[in-house]
């Protein structure tokens, strides 16, 4: 018993250094263009709109029991924090016992746990103050991988009542988690099947336990609170819909949201299924089989990520797809689960193998290295925004003492080439390190959060509008501020 909980501490303490790693920097607080708007707005009437507008409910939990402590807004950014570390290193700790049943080597098992869950996309998570309730998420797809090796040992159908409700529980928390399990059992029951009868019965049973809790929840969230991120957006043909998911698929696995080197993921992705395609022609002996269920892991990584993009009305972001970069170490789970069962000790399997972990060392070597880019592009957006907020400050204080007039209306305008306001050299795709004068709402709520001031918005004004429509600005000029009144004209370039 000791020695269990020897082990035990060990790996976990192993899971927490790999997690500090990636995300250690994250304990500063830091600002996405939602965080203004939670600040500002408040955290009761933020959870109203968690569960009306977006349909998570735990989420809107979590806000609602912060909302009672009354403790300064700052304080639930490191409660969150805390929340993702310990979620996320539990849910990696129990994947990996899981996983170590098939893999004997336990560091192995970790690594390749480590990097299923902790895949590329899910670095968009640690970018937003909800970064507790998202790991919330990820640990509730973990625990129903977790039931589902109970009932493959037991046969009990307690096991899939419990599956059932873990998994509306992940889609009350956030909705594109929904098919992380799904993706991360396909090797175990794989290797669990004694036929392809029983194999085709285990998938069949997964898509059961995904699909009613997703009818369920596309039931409440559009006949009783009309969720704007939960249904299906029909202002598009099929064709074009289809057209769209396409171009998302393929924009996601070769840029990768600039989180890595382009192509990088895709070439990994290639050589892994290549690898594992020529070791089972090679060694194994149910071939078709063997090559049929990479093929569906596969097909799952590919097509139940883009199903939520359809639930997500056609928006793409790392947040969206996170599942689909799972594929990486369930490729290389599989492998070592399935593939190398008959653990054949010539030297075409032990160059396979070394081939395998030297790929996989480059990846999570890329990977930490764009989490780091990321993270330190983030801390220099919100400081840019920072100091242009704070020269806007100054401004409206000099008019004021000049003029006699008192500043209280903010209205915002657009230069000639608008451009989207990511500072230069610093990621500018989807939500990772986005300036807060992006979006109407954070403009004018990142203002009152740093400057402690409570300006309303003006809607504009035509001469103002025509007269900052000349200009073409790439950067911060004073010139962008104007004070007529009592109100602040100011131009986001």
């Amino acid at each position: 018993m000791e020695s269990v909980v020897k082990k035990n501490a060990v790996t976990i303490l192993k899971i927490t250094v790999l997690a500090m790693l990636m995300f250690g920097q994250l304990y500063r607080i830091n600002y996405a263009i939602d965080t203004y708007y939670t600040f500002f707005t408040g955290f009761r009437w933020s959870a109203d709109d968690m569960i009306i507008r977006n349909g998570r409910v735990v989420i809107a939990l979590c806000y609602w029991l912060f909302d009672l402590t009354s403790l300064p807004n700052e304080c639930f950014y490191y409660i969150s924090y805390f929340m993702a570390m310990l979620f996320l290193v539990i849910a990696v700790w129990i994947y990996t016992g899981i996983i170590n049943r098939y893999v004997k080597n336990e560091n192995i098992s970790l690594i390749v746990s480590f990097i299923s869950i902790v895949n590329i996309f899910i670095i968009e998570y640690f970018m937003f103050l909800e970064k507790g309730p998202f790991m919330l998420g990820v640990f509730f797809n973990v625990i129903i991988v977790y039931f589902l090796q109970k009932f493959i040992d037991t046969g009990k159908n307690i096991f899939l009542i419990a599956m059932i409700v873990f998994d509306f529980l992940t889609i009350l928390t956030y909705q594109g988690i929904i098919c992380l399990y799904f993706i991360l059992a396909l090797p175990i029951v794989y290797k669990s099947s004694k036929n392809l009868w029983e194999y085709i019965k285990y998938i069949i049973m997964l898509c059961i336990t995904y699909w009613i809790p997703v009818i369920v929840e596309l039931l409440m969230f559009n006949i009783i609170f009309s969720s704007t991120r939960s249904g299906y957006d029909d202002s598009e043909t099929i064709s074009d819909k289809i057209e769209n998911i396409k171009n998302i698929f393929i924009r996601t696995c070769t840029e990768t949201f600039d989180i890595i080197p382009r192509n990088v993921f895709l070439i990994v992705v290639l050589l892994l299924a290549l690898i594992s395609v020529v070791t089972i022609i090679h060694t194994a002996n149910k071939k078709i089989l063997n090559i049929i269920n990479i093929l569906i892991i596969i097909a799952a990584c590919i097509l139940l990520p883009m199903a939520s993009i359809i639930g997500a009305t056609g928006w793409d972001a790392p947040r969206i797809v996170y599942p689909l970069a799972s594929i990486v170490g369930v490729l290389v789970i599989n492998y070592y689960i399935n593939i190398d069962e008959l653990e054949c000790k010539n030297m075409f399997n032990k160059c396979m193998k070394v081939l395998i972990l030297v790929v996989l060392a480059f990846y999570i070597v890329i990977q930490y290295g764009g989490f780091i880019n990321i993270i330190n592009d983030r801390f220099e957006s919100n400081y840019a925004d920072r100091i242009r907020i704070q020269e806007i400050g100054q401004t409206i204080a000099e008019y004021e003492i000049e003029s006699g007039n008192k500043v209280k209306y903010i209205s915002f305008y657009r230069d000639a080439n608008h451009d989207y306001p990511y500072y230069k050299d610093i990621n500018d795709q989807s939500d990772l390190a986005i300036s807060s004068f992006h979006n109407w709402d954070s403009q004018l709520n990142a203002i009152n959060y740093y400057l402690g001031t409570n300006y309303r918005r003006s809607y504009g004004n035509k001469w103002y509008e025509d007269y900052f429509a000349q200009f073409d600005w790439h950067c911060y000029s004073p010139s962008q501020i104007e004070c007529d009144g009592d109100t602040l004209h100011y131009c986001v370039y």
